[in-house]
């Protein structure tokens, strides 16, 4: 990759993971983030973790299907890496959440009460591998600083919400990065998948995952309405590219340029 400053979000993660584990403080920095979190409201936290819902960031993809379709195509290859390293690793580990591990007085909790499965966390996996489809497909600073930045909140708000521990949302950013990497590269060379009947399929697969969010109870309540609000406007812009395809998107959206694996 051209852009050699993108490994090093994935060197840091690597270091702190390391440390955290070899100096055993996990649970007593769980415990200090997860109290700090109650210094924001619980529904800010509430907002930023249904974002790493796989079903809910996979249906933000479709207002960019039109204008970037290999976006479309990479997120789709690297949904299933993730997908197989989520499931294949989290019964392999099949480690306690923090619910079944400390007294209810020791930590705050928000939502639903998850007590297994909690190594490595699915919400960062699938926050880090959104940002980083976007950042290794292309050589946009800026762009990708923010999206970076929104993907550890977003991994962050695990532990505020008192579902995972630090080691959690580390694996799961190292996770998500790296499967990101492998699909934007496997999405390089199978340039079929960027072709007009692939990209058709997915958009018609998102397009019925993102009319599901309809009825689709994540256990945060006060992100409901946002979550109805992804599923309106993401279903539209599915179905306005599948029916009329000559209308011009609602944002005007750059030409990026793809970096060069």
């Amino acid at each position: 990759m051209q852009n050699r400053t993108l490994w090093w979000p994935l060197f840091i993660a690597i270091v702190l993971l390391l440390a955290i584990s070899a100096s055993g403080t996990n649970r007593s920095l769980f415990i200090l983030l997860n109290q700090s979190g109650t210094l924001l409201p619980d529904s800010a936290w509430q907002y930023l973790t249904v974002f790493g819902d796989g079903l809910v960031a996979l249906v933000l993809l479709l207002p960019f299907a039109k204008r970037y379709p290999q976006i479309l195509w990479a997120a789709a290859i690297t949904g299933i890496l993730c997908g197989l390293a989520t499931h294949g690793l989290k019964p392999l580990f099949n480690m306690d959440r923090p619910p079944a591990v400390l007294a209810q007085e020791a930590f705050y909790l928000i939502g639903p009460k998850h007590s297994s499965y909690s190594f490595p966390s699915g919400h960062s996996i699938t926050a880090a591998a959104l940002a980083g489809v976007w950042a290794f497909s292309f050589h946009r600073p800026w762009t990708n600083s923010m999206l970076l930045l929104l993907a550890v909140l977003i991994a962050s708000s695990r532990v505020m919400v008192g579902v995972h521990w630090p080691i959690d949302i580390l694996s799961g950013l190292i996770i998500g990065w790296s499967c990101a990497w492998v699909g934007v590269m496997l999405a390089h060379y199978w340039q079929w998948g960027c072709h007009t009947v692939t990209t058709h399929i997915l958009v018609i697969i998102l397009t019925i995952a993102s009319a599901s969010l309809f009825f689709h109870d994540h256990g945060y309540p006060a992100a409901l309405d946002l979550t109805k609000a992804v599923a309106i406007f993401c279903t539209l812009s599915g179905l306005l590219y599948l029916f009329y395809p000559s209308l011009k998107p609602f944002i005007k959206l750059p030409q990026l340029k793809l970096q060069r694996l």
